[in-house]
């Protein structure tokens, strides 16, 4: 598996209407692809961004997105937006079954002698316990083999059940849309 989150700056003099009706346009075309696994509409008001977040089978199917259709006109409408990618070391969805309106994006650093084996449990152990809290929607742990950091994405049901973190860089957003594509 492998993620990917775009971002997009908006600004404050986008129309939010427009942003919505454009967000549950792509919401609905993504969601149609049998190798997408996951996918979240981000947004920050505060910051003016759009950063949806997906999370693809493999690497030849976001190969596929960002060779066709639905990629080509977001980059016909605003040019090439910054893309980060991920190595998914885990992913799962939550028992929860109400809808989430809060996300978290949690980057860390990892120190340049640490063992990857190691990293690797430790963010499983972290993803696991995640799981287990009331109020999460899916969460998955990540890895950034070029720039040697871990990244975790948490989406809960409100603000208020998310977690408290000490990673060393924090985004929150609101999520507008998500979507869950049947298993192919």
């Amino acid at each position: 598996m492998i993620a990917m989150q775009l971002c997009l700056r908006f600004g404050a003099h986008y129309d939010g209407a427009a942003l919505r009706r454009r967000v549950g346009d792509c919401a609905r075309r993504n969601g149609r692809s049998g190798d997408l696994l996951y996918a979240s509409c981000l947004i920050d008001e505060d910051d003016g961004l759009y950063a949806p977040f997906y999370v693809w089978r493999s690497d030849e199917a976001l190969c596929s997105f960002l060779l066709g259709g639905p990629f080509a006109d977001v980059v016909g409408a605003v040019g090439r937006p910054r893309l980060r990618t991920w190595n998914v070391l885990e992913f799962d969805q939550a028992g929860s079954v109400t809808a989430p309106r809060f996300a978290v994006r949690e980057i860390d650093a990892l120190e340049s002698g640490e063992s990857l084996a190691l990293v690797a449990r430790r963010e499983g152990a972290r993803h696991r316990a995640a799981l287990d809290r009331p109020g999460l929607h899916a969460h998955a742990a990540l890895i950034d083999p070029e720039r040697w950091e871990v990244a975790r994405l948490s989406l809960w049901r409100d603000e208020s059940c998310a977690a408290a973190s000490d990673a060393d860089c924090v985004h929150t957003y609101r999520v507008e849309r998500f979507s869950e594509p049947v298993a192919a």
